[in-house]
Order: C-alpha cells, then sequence, then structure tokens
C-alpha cells in the first residue's frame, strides 16, 4: 500500500527536480529490495509463528506471547505475528533516503524522518486499537522494516 505512492512520488520528483541519475537508480534498487524483503521476512515469519490475533481469543487461555511457536497457521486468524501492516508501512522510511537523489531535499532530511515514524507509530497504534495485533506484533513489524531500511541507507551511503 505505501509502495505505489512511493514509487509515484519518487517518479514525480524525477522529472521536477534535479536529480543525481546513479543515485536515482540506487534508491529505486533500494525501495524495490526493502519493500520485498521486508514483505517476505514478515510473511516467512507470520507462518512460522502461527500466534492467535486478540480479537479472535475467546477466552485469555488462548493468548500465547511472542515468543511461542505455535506452527503454520490454520487461517488469517492465527497471523498476528509480526505485523505485516506495521512491517509495510515501514517502507515509507525510504523517504529519508531521497536526498540522496535530490540534493534538494537534504535540508529536510529530519522533517521525513519525522513523518515517516509518526506514519509507523500511528498505524502500529491503529492495528492493536482494533485488536489485530500485540504490542510485541507491531513492534516486531517495524523493528523488520528498520533493519531492511537500515541496510539499505547503509549501501545509499556507501555509494
Amino acid at each position: 500500500a505505501v509502495a505505489v505512492p512511493l514509487l509515484a512520488l519518487t517518479a514525480v520528483l524525477a522529472r521536477r527536480c534535479s536529480a543525481d541519475p546513479a543515485a536515482l537508480r540506487r534508491l529505486t534498487a533500494c525501495a524495490v529490495a526493502m519493500i520485498l524483503l521486508t514483505l517476505g521476512t514478515t510473511e516467512l515469519l507470520k507462518n512460522l509463528w502461527g500466534r492467535q490475533r486478540f480479537c479472535t481469543l475467546t477466552d485469555f487461555s488462548q493468548f500465547t506471547d511472542w515468543l511461542t511457536r505455535s506452527g503454520r497457521p490454520a487461517s488469517d486468524a492465527f497471523k498476528s505475528f509480526p505485523s505485516g501492516h506495521t512491517a509495510n508501512v515501514g517502507s515509507i522510511l525510504l523517504l529519508t533516503l531521497f536526498p540522496y537523489a535530490f540534493p534538494a531535499l537534504r535540508k529536510h532530511r529530519t522533517a521525513l524522518g519525522i513523518l515517516a515514524a509518526a506514519v509507523i507509530v500511528l498505524t502500529a497504534f491503529s492495528r492493536m486499537l482494533e485488536g489485530m495485533h500485540y504490542a510485541s506484533d507491531v513492534t516486531a513489524g517495524a523493528l523488520i522494516a528498520v533493519l531492511w531500511w537500515l541496510a539499505a541507507a547503509q549501501w545509499m551511503a556507501k555509494s
């Protein structure tokens, strides 16, 4: 859900702002890699853990902590850990890498980081408020995105 608007924003900026073509190619590669790796990691863990969603519990005896693997999930009701929505929206962290390709955005790097963090936190809270996830689920989802973002940021900084 975040990937398409980010790629569209990149295309618009590429046409309207002066961009370093090599950095733009690296940014695009980073974006595709981060989005695919975040999705893949999240789905792999969901299918290994099989944690029941909070909203589907009929009594507290069904609760399991995040360390307990319940095995392959029988349905979406058992795909709580980690939060896919939080991990996927974590791709918005890619905004903080835009200044590498678009020098005019360098003065806005802090604002882009604050915006990205706010969107991630709001998404995490909304998933908990809906009863779809526990705090550990959204924390793990955000951590997955942050780890892949750190790898992308390292690669962008070295190039």
